[in-house]
């Protein structure tokens, strides 16, 4: 859970620049970051698909106005871990929540 804890950091302010590109490109349509998705390396609004942002370009927005690019999560490591099979589980599943990163 601290992949995806941190993973839900970075999109929520990557959302938030996402949100002011979008309005200059669409000016007259009313829209939060919960209109926001994220899928093959773009940004774009569920209601306008076909205006979309690149990832690349977002990340560049976030980093001209000083936005942290880095997150860290933090979880307990469960008791009932016992064997390295079951920790090799719990760290496959961590790399699922991380997948896909962007290329």
């Amino acid at each position: 859970m601290a992949v995806k804890n941190a993973i839900d950091k970075l999109k929520l302010r990557l959302s938030e620049i996402a949100l002011d590109e979008l309005k200059l490109k669409l000016p007259a349509v009313s829209i939060s970051t919960d209109h926001i998705r994220f899928s093959d390396n773009s940004v774009f609004v569920v209601s306008h698909p076909e205006i979309k942002i690149p990832f690349s370009e977002l990340v560049k927005q976030a980093y001209l106005k000083q936005v942290s690019l880095s997150a860290t999560g933090f979880t307990k490591r469960p008791e009932s871990i016992t064997t390295a099979n079951q920790a090799e589980e719990i760290h496959s599943f961590i790399m699922l929540m991380a997948w896909p990163f962007p290329k």
